[in-house]
């Protein structure tokens, strides 16, 4: 019995530690996202500076 719930444990912290690194990947991607996407905008608004 106690082997079992052991197992359960592991797998539980397997998988919270497995949430969390999704989350902040997800965190990494939405800076990475917005900082390309402020990019595009001023190379637009710089673009249109210019006509």
């Amino acid at each position: 019995m106690e082997s079992t719930s052991r197992k359960k444990k592991k797998k539980i912290r397997h998988l919270i530690i497995w949430l969390l690194g999704i989350v902040n990947g997800l965190r990494v991607w939405t800076v990475w996202i917005k900082r390309l996407i402020l990019h595009e905008l001023s190379y637009i608004v710089y673009l249109s500076y210019i006509n």
